[in-house]
């Protein structure tokens, strides 16, 4: 995070368990000690494989419900959604977090789903993805994007809660809206 700056991080959580724990101690990293963090299961089956995660708040309740208590839980802060399948670097998140500070509402990374807007190019799927994603340069420009899925995405609180009226916790749903930005 920026200096000084506090970030929260929200892990929505799909399993298989070893994934989650991966995604959770990243998460923990990338809020630093001032940020909070919260595990939401995205379903009821996610639910009860949910485990108890040192410095970690979690959820019970699944889906859009749960995402919206651990928001409300939240100070109005920027706040990083993540699905527990993402790897995101700190390097990645910093640069999120420079983009949300300059006027974007929401800032989503760049993917490697070809489907969407914020396609780059195939990305590294493995273990050592963490070390290969900041190698990687991203285009410099920002430009207005059309259609992205909810997998990972920084916005205020207040702008993420609004957009809980659409299931954003299902990872097939795909936001098109001319109202986000990515970089």
């Amino acid at each position: 995070t920026a200096e000084g700056a506090t970030l929260h991080v929200v892990v929505v959580t799909y399993g298989p368990a070893h994934t989650t724990r991966r995604a959770v101690r990243r998460a923990r990293t990338l809020a630093g000690k001032a940020g909070e963090v919260f595990a939401v299961p995205a379903t009821t089956l996610a639910a009860r494989d949910m485990e108890d995660f040192d410095g970690i708040k979690t959820v019970n309740e699944p889906g859009r419900a749960g995402l919206h208590e651990a928001l409300l839980a939240l100070t109005e802060e920027p706040t990083l959604l993540v699905h527990d399948d993402v790897v995101i670097t700190p390097k990645s998140v910093a640069a999120m977090e420079r983009s949300l500070h300059c006027g974007n509402r929401y800032v989503v990374p760049y993917g490697n789903d070809k489907d969407l807007g914020n396609y780059f190019r195939e990305l590294p799927t493995d273990h050592a993805a963490e070390r290969k994603l900041d190698k990687i340069s991203p285009p410099h420009e920002t430009k207005g994007l059309v259609a992205t899925r909810v997998s990972c995405l920084m916005a205020s609180k207040s702008d993420l809660v609004g957009l809980l009226a659409e299931p954003i916790v299902d990872p097939f749903f795909t936001v098109v809206t001319h109202d986000h930005n990515f970089f």
